[in-house]
């Protein structure tokens, strides 16, 4: 039976998510108790992890994971993240005809380089500015973002 943690005692999950390769910041969002819900299939030495946002993450040991409870939590619909081979067996094994595949590239962020984006400011045409986005400027922002 997988079981919620309470959004204040996840760090027993952080193992399983230590080496996740993509989307780092949804899963510090869980795991921190920000945002989501977790489910474990053990609250002291969990070997599997389930951690819902936007997306459905799976973490830790697919074969010690219980495929009915999982169907119970992954909803078809949703988006799925199985970060490897074997979960991606078990998932398709779970929903053998309700899948859409959507490939994603895991990316590690480089360190900030100040002088690349000065570099970068010297180059761009007459007329463009680069400045940061101001809190009251979000909401137009998203607005004019193309979907």
């Amino acid at each position: 039976m997988l079981i919620e943690l309470d959004s204040n005692n996840r760090a027993s999950v952080r193992r399983l998510f230590d080496r996740y390769p993509c989307l780092r910041g949804f899963i510090a969002a869980a795991i921190g108790g920000g945002m989501g819900k977790v489910f474990v299939d053990s609250k002291e030495e969990p070997r599997m992890a389930l951690a819902v946002l936007e997306f459905h993450f799976l973490a830790g040991d697919p074969l010690h994971a219980n495929p009915q409870q999982l169907e119970k939590l992954l909803q078809p619909g949703g988006m799925v993240i199985a970060p490897t081979p074997v979960w991606q067996h078990l998932v398709t094994s779970i929903y053998p005809k309700a899948l859409n595949v959507d490939y994603r590239e895991a990316f590690q962020a480089d360190k900030f380089d100040v002088d690349k984006l000065r570099q970068f400011c010297q180059t761009l045409p007459s007329g463009f500015e680069l400045r940061q986005v101001r809190l009251e400027e979000v909401t137009q922002f998203a607005a004019d973002l193309n979907p």
